[in-house]
């Protein structure tokens, strides 16, 4: 299973905290810091992101919309991380797979995060074991 996860996230210091949580946890972790992040999201096809809501430039329930409604990109798992109180809300508005409340704990960040890594590489498989299906019967 493909391990790579974004992390788009304003605040270094958590920036390097997850990086460490995730590199520790098996995964490889890149950071932006949510400029451009579609184009960034497409050149590294990771197998989740974790998405900071509430940014200076553009707030991640933007970013996440913009992913969702990518046809590149709107399998990916997001999973919205902030210490907003209406962060439930929010994440479901906008399609996030998943949201953590900050301060968080490791393990629920773990579970949350390899739950859906797990759940997308199932859909891809199941696509990719339709596709062939098709072409064999097309053949």
């Amino acid at each position: 299973m493909n391990k790579k996860v974004l992390i788009i996230e304003d605040d270094t210091e958590l920036s390097e905290l997850l990086h460490l949580i995730l590199e520790d946890s098996g995964c490889q972790p890149k950071f932006i810091n949510g400029s451009d992040y579609l184009q960034s999201v497409i050149d590294f096809n990771p197998s989740a992101i974790l998405l900071d809501y509430l940014m200076p430039n553009v707030g991640g329930n933007i970013i996440c919309c913009g992913i969702k409604n990518d046809e590149r990109t709107k399998q990916i798992p997001v999973i919205m991380i902030s210490a907003a109180s209406d962060l439930d809300e929010v994440a479901l508005a906008c399609g996030a797979n998943g949201w953590i409340s900050k301060p968080f704990d490791i393990a629920a960040l773990e579970l949350t995060l390899f739950k859906w890594m797990e759940y997308a590489n199932k859909q891809e498989l199941e696509l990719s074991g339709e596709a062939i299906l098709s072409n064999r019967s097309a053949a």
